[in-house]
């Protein structure tokens, strides 16, 4: 399975990384992260994109880990859905607000996801 590519919806192109199901591990977490940076920097202009976490345990630590990677790539991103958290079990309330700052929003279906970023 392709963990990251690049999809259409309603004529939108959106870097999508399919994470569901993955492996609790870290370091290739951060190693797909950094291979999105590199595809969002040789896109150019800033990008839809667009992570499924369904099936994994997203913790803070996975949060902190994709914070970093969305501050770091501002420039590159436009908007950001994450699909698959469970903001209720292991997520501090401060990660809601944080996320806001950047352009970052949380959706249960991967569908509603998908067309709010068409919108953006």
């Amino acid at each position: 399975m392709e963990r990251l590519k690049e999809i259409t919806s309603e004529g939108k192109i959106i870097i999508f990384l399919n994470l569901r199901d993955y492996k609790d591990d870290k370091i290739f977490f951060r190693e797909i992260l950094h291979h999105t940076s590199e595809l969002l920097k040789k896109k150019g202009s800033p990008q839809l994109f667009l992570a499924d976490f369904t099936g994994i345990p997203y913790t803070h630590k996975y949060f902190e880990i994709t914070r970093e990677f969305i501050s770091g790539n501002l420039d590159y991103i436009r908007a950001a859905a994450l699909t698959g958290v469970h903001l209720e079990q292991e997520i501090d309330p401060d990660i809601i607000m944080k996320a806001a700052d950047l352009h970052i929003l949380f959706f249960n279906d991967i569908n509603d996801a998908r067309n709010w970023l068409s919108q953006k």
